[in-house]
């Protein structure tokens, strides 16, 4: 899977740990997408995460986001989770 990475993430690089993360990102997003049978489609160039559009395999668009792990991040997932 090849994935762009937008130039929003270039923060990302400003530290060793923050730059690994960023080099391991295409592979979490093809582990990410597996399960869902996501097809990946180009990232939200406005967003400071890795938010990118995705098609599910019946046809459903949705967004995959993957985000930088820190202490602001921690409970997002909860908050994400839709009705």
């Amino acid at each position: 899977m090849s994935i762009v990475i937008p130039s929003a993430l270039d923060w990302l690089c400003r530290s060793e740990s923050r730059q690994a993360w960023l080099h391991g990102l295409p592979a979490l997003v093809e582990e990410c997408s597996q399960p869902w049978l996501l097809h990946v489609g180009h990232p939200y160039d406005d967003s400071y995460e890795s938010v990118l559009s995705a098609i599910r395999a019946d046809a459903t668009a949705v967004v995959l986001k993957v985000q930088f792990p820190h202490g602001e991040s921690t409970h997002e997932a909860a908050a994400l989770v839709c009705c």
